[in-house]
């Protein structure tokens, strides 16, 4: 069932929309060894951040690295999205690399943390 075998998914740089990013997160928790996630310069909205969420919370979740460079979050999004994935962080046991650029506003803000 799914990618058993999966550790690193990036697929950075595609260009996915929210739909189509929600898809491939919604087949996430089939790939039981997946620790690390790129899904920098992609589009992050309201579905693919409920997607995410769900996931995170999901016992199936096993990242230990998350990539978002400059993933295209809106500011509708952009509160829900850092909600979650703070509470995501703090549950982790491993190293995290968040690296996130927002558009706010029409304007890039970049937020970098590390756990």
């Amino acid at each position: 069932e799914g990618l058993p075998n999966l550790a690193t998914l990036n697929i950075s740089n595609n260009k996915l929309t929210d739909s189509g990013l929600t898809a491939v997160i919604n087949v996430l928790p089939n790939c039981s060894n997946l620790t690390s996630l790129n899904l920098s310069e992609n589009k992050i909205d309201l579905l693919a951040s409920n997607a995410m969420a769900e996931y995170f919370k999901s016992e199936k979740c096993k990242l230990v690295e998350i990539v978002l460079n400059k993933a295209d979050v809106d500011d509708n999004e952009s509160a829900k999205f850092l909600n979650v994935s703070f509470s995501f962080m703090h549950t982790m046991r491993h190293m995290l690399n968040f690296s996130i650029l927002f558009v706010v506003g029409g304007e890039e803000v970049p937020i970098h943390q590390e756990d």
